[in-house]
């Protein structure tokens, strides 16, 4: 274990200050593609290319994805709009190529554009949560444009895991702090 002077850190909620990412369109770019060959997808992992938010996810912990599945017929379907989106986008990248050739590096850097929504999910400890995700891909002269709709926020919170979840009885003894009324 290594031996550290805490008394030289200085000391960080987590927050950082970072800020979500707002929903609305945007052009994207790819950071890095992540494989998963073995069972049918490769994520996608984005930052905001430009504007206002651009490189927003920057050394984040745990940068935004998206998938680019072939696992079925409608999966293909959309991960032949995302590579004709980025071909159209990306000037003399043929992405179906780059695609059948697994070569996965050739997306590094190639620029799309995007309308993010907000998604509700459960977490692991059966609470709420709240993030962003990208709900549809748009060329980037769409974005440009205005052409596209705020998309209303994907909801899967498992509310069965919610109502299951145990509530968390007081310790004996937990609620008698005080023996005399409370001022306030």
């Amino acid at each position: 274990m290594p031996k550290v002077d805490f008394s030289k850190v200085e000391e960080s909620s987590g927050g950082g200050g970072f800020q979500q990412l707002p929903e609305g369109a945007y052009i994207m770019r790819i950071e890095r593609i992540e494989p998963h060959e073995d069972r049918g997808y490769i994520f996608v992992e984005w930052d905001v290319a430009s504007g206002e938010w651009a490189d927003w996810a920057r050394g984040s912990n745990f940068p935004p994805r998206d998938v680019i599945s072939w696992k079925n017929d409608a999966a293909l379907s959309m991960a032949k709009h995302k590579l004709h989106i980025l071909a159209d986008d990306n000037p003399g990248f043929n992405a179906e190529k780059a695609f059948n050739d697994d070569d996965w590096r050739a997306f590094e850097g190639k620029v799309f554009g995007a309308v993010v929504r907000k998604r509700l999910y459960t977490k692991r400890d059966g609470t709420d949560g709240e993030g962003i995700e990208i709900g549809t891909w748009k060329r980037v002269s769409e974005v440009k444009a205005g052409d596209w709709k705020p998309m209303r926020p994907r909801d899967s919170r498992d509310y069965k895991a919610q109502a299951a979840m145990p509530v968390e009885q007081p310790k004996p003894g937990a609620t008698d702090v005080y023996d005399e009324d409370i001022p306030f």
